[in-house]
């Protein structure tokens, strides 16, 4: 048990580690590019990753608590599930700010949204690797 806590603790750190480069990195390039109305796509990208993977980081240590013998499943359905919340989220700010600023966002939502997806699948390939 101590040791799925130590590795949710790894996983949560590693996905507030990549927050901590993404969003200053973003901020940066906003500033040095004069780009336009991004700082609502950064945190809006920034929170919904920070969310996603602490609920994902959360269910997956109920479950290898739980019913181990679900962790296939779980890394099947946590993808699609991801994947659903992400058009949600880029249809509900297409209605919000129009498709003006559509650009500006899907290209920040993605950044943040394949650094989420790759630190997903590297951090639990080495999980289930070594079980």
């Amino acid at each position: 048990m101590g040791d799925i806590d130590r590795l949710s603790r790894n996983y949560a750190f590693g996905s507030a580690a990549i927050f901590c480069v993404l969003f200053p990195v973003g901020v940066l390039l906003m500033n040095i590019c004069d780009i336009p109305g991004m700082m609502a796509p950064l945190i809006v990208s920034a929170v919904f990753m920070l969310v996603v993977d602490m609920a994902d980081v959360a269910v997956w240590r109920l479950i290898a608590k739980r019913a181990p013998s679900y962790l296939p499943t779980f890394y099947t359905s946590v993808s699609a599930f991801r994947m659903l919340l992400a058009l949600a989220a880029m249809f509900v700010y297409y209605l919000i700010a129009g498709r003006g600023a559509m650009l500006v966002f899907f290209l920040t939502f993605m950044v943040f949204y394949l650094a989420s997806l790759i630190h997903h699948a590297v951090f639990f390939a080495k999980v289930s690797n070594k079980s």
